[in-house]
């Protein structure tokens, strides 16, 4: 009979946490609930899934991984090798490739991606490339990273956890790294080879992302002295993604007629303004249609008008030698005009960037921008406007508010308050953009390598290394207390906390006994190596279909029930079982690392099992090789 209870409960959560139509804490509060009135498991046992050392790994390591966000310390790789390495699709895929699946090691693999993913898109967005050809293969080398280490994987945490709760010898931080770290070189140089191939070209075609939702603004940034690009043309320069031709008269008001003189090139609108020809510079003619100024030369001092939305003035605001000028004041460049600065504190939180329509009776309306200074006072910085049709090639700051646009300002918080309750606009709404807190970027670095320190040379156990390290995040004023509470997944926590339970329900009952012995069967008259394929293999296959934790707790106890019926080590069973269990390369449903790549690349099904289905293969080979030679059978 417990046998006949065990089954259909574990028969019940599969179906439930495959169709995804049951929040996953439904399902784990119920399988607590069965456990505990069925009396399958004592109730002295019932809630000690969630006291788990592997439970509080897992937490802390999210608050590290968000840590780490927020230190800007992510962004800061990504945009340094994008600007290096430029528009090269093979160049760019074998330096962001490795730094996903690095990440992984370190971080976690979901939190990685969850944190390189967004970033990476938005940056291949501004290169003009396509993320189809990138974002897959990055998730797959950082599934694939994350199983080299301890706590790359959540499998690996439930597998060394599971070990621990039995009393046995469990795996230490980079005990995983001989096997992961060979996969994950393995497929990396497959994932390079096949990705060009198999998931189409690197460039998109011209004309506006169809990702790129979000109301854009005009904006003018000067180039100033020590930005990487000046000297080159700037049809290679990819930053500028929007660009018009510029006027041939920039000091007269605008008229009607100006605005037929732009010109859209590649994606959309941007216009130099030059103040003053110099030697080796070329000037407008009087006709600009005539030529294209991306074939010219950027160049110190150069006023650019861009046409962006506000993650994409954030990314541009924080490169060096782009300042970001203020529309709000008649002399936007004069450095010392005093008032907000408009290039500023972009990521700072004493600032508050936000959407506004001036109300009718503001007295807003009818004016230049450069005069918005004398009516909401100095507090305010007018960076950009919005309007279906593109502002007159005067400089921007001339521009006639018209009934209907947008603005975009830059507030001090301390001020926000006071300015919405002025009457001034209609609409005034905060922008929703990233913040960070880059000067503790040393800081969250110290942390994140005194925890790997820690735990590799057994200071403290792994667990009580990755606690310290989330405390001090917070603790540092890295990660604020809401932010780390919001960074956890908690889906995931109460899945492991009531899966334990029922892993060791099912060890214990004749079901796992029949398991056992059916996998032996199987695999016995094959010897060792046998039993380590049909662990190996149905893992892999399960993972496809099941969430990767889930199989990785009802495979560890069966992994273990099998080593000792043959009377082998229990390590390279549950050394297969962490491998497979990260091998979720087949489908997008199993693995949150797959469904974010799956919504941000728009991959079909079938683009999932293409790439897939040899990186499994050789997985699968590479891991029956490998294993046995790092973990023998016969200790």
């Amino acid at each position: 009979m417990q046998s006949w209870g065990i089954g259909l409960l574990t028969l019940a959560v599969i179906l439930l946490m495959s169709s995804g139509k049951v929040p996953v804490g439904m399902v784990a509060s119920g399988v607590l609930v069965i456990l505990g009135i069925s009396g399958l498991l004592p109730m002295d046992e019932l809630f000690r899934g969630f006291a788990e050392p592997s439970v509080f790994l897992i937490a802390s390591l999210f608050i590290l991984s968000e840590g780490m966000a927020r230190a800007k310390v992510v962004r800061w790789i990504a945009t340094t090798l994008t600007i290096h390495i430029g528009k090269r699709p093979f160049l760019l895929a074998c330096a962001l490739f490795p730094v996903s699946g690095i990440l992984a090691m370190f971080l976690n693999d979901t939190g990685a991606v969850a944190i390189f993913l967004p970033l990476m898109t938005a940056l291949l967005t501004d290169l003009g490339l396509s993320a189809r050809r990138f974002l897959l293969p990055a998730g797959f080398v950082a599934l694939l990273g994350g199983s080299s280490t301890l706590i790359g994987s959540s499998s690996n945490v439930i597998v060394s956890g599971f070990l621990e709760s039995r009393h046995l010898p469990s795996f230490q931080m980079f005990d995983f790294l001989p096997v992961g770290g060979g996969a994950f070189l393995i497929g990396l140089v497959y994932l390079l080879i096949v990705s060009p191939i198999l998931l189409g070209k690197a460039e998109v075609d011209s004309g506006p992302s169809p990702t790129m939702t979000s109301r854009k603004f005009y904006i003018e940034v000067r180039i100033e002295k020590g930005f990487p690009q000046i000297g080159e043309p700037l049809k290679n320069i990819p930053l500028f993604s929007e660009v018009f031709s510029p006027s041939s008269e920039p000091d007269l008001p605008g008229t009607a007629e100006e605005g037929d003189r732009y010109r859209s090139f590649l994606k959309a609108s941007w216009s130099l303004i030059r103040n003053r020809p110099e030697q080796g510079r070329i000037a407008p003619e009087k006709n600009p249609a005539d030529r294209t100024f991306r074939e010219g030369v950027l160049q110190e001092g150069d006023r650019l008008r861009l046409l962006v939305s506000v993650p994409q003035l954030q990314r541009i605001a924080e490169r060096e030698g782009v300042e970001v000028l203020s529309q709000s004041l008649a002399d936007p460049g004069d450095p010392n005009r005093g008032g907000l600065s408009a290039g500023e504190g972009w990521e700072s939180e004493e600032n508050i960037v936000c959407e506004a329509i001036p109300a009718p009776q503001s007295g807003l309306i009818g004016r230049p921008l450069s005069t918005l200074s004398h009516v909401v006072g100095p507090d305010i910085a007018v960076v950009g406007i919005h309007r279906s049709d593109a502002p007159a090639p005067d400089p921007l700051f001339r521009t006639i508010i018209s009934h209907g646009d947008v603005l975009l300002l830059k507030i001090h918080r301390d001020f926000f308050d006071a300015i919405s309750s002025r009457g001034l606009f209609l609409y005034l709404n905060e922008a929703e953009r990233e913040v960070f807190r880059s000067e503790k970027a040393l800081t969250a670095l110290g942390i994140l390598v005194l925890f790997v320190l820690a735990s590799v040379f057994h200071w403290v156990p792994t667990v009580l290394a990755a606690i310290m390290g989330a405390l001090a995040m917070v603790g540092f004023g890295i990660v604020r207390p809401d932010e780390a509470r919001n960074a956890i997944e908690w889906r995931v926590i109460f899945l492991m906390g009531s899966m334990f339970p029922l892993g060791w329900a099912l060890e214990r009952s004749p079901l796992g006994s029949v398991l056992v012995h059916g996998l032996q069967g199987f695999g016995g008259g094959l010897g060792p190596e046998g039993a380590l394929f049909l662990v190996l293999a149905s893992t892999l296959v399960a993972v496809q279909f099941l969430s990767h934790t889930l199989v990785a707790l009802f495979m560890a106890p069966v992994a273990l029930s099998i080593a000792t019926a043959l009377h082998l080590s229990p390590l390279p069973f549950l050394s297969a079982v962490s491998l497979g269990a990260a091998s979720v390369f087949l489908t997008p449903i199993s693995h949150p690392v797959n469904t974010m790549t799956w919504g941000a690349g728009n991959y079909r099904f079938r683009d999932y099992v293409r790439v897939g289905i040899g990186l499994s293969v050789l997985v699968l080979l590479w891991g029956l090789w490998e294993i046995p030679r790092i973990w023998p059978f016969h200790p």
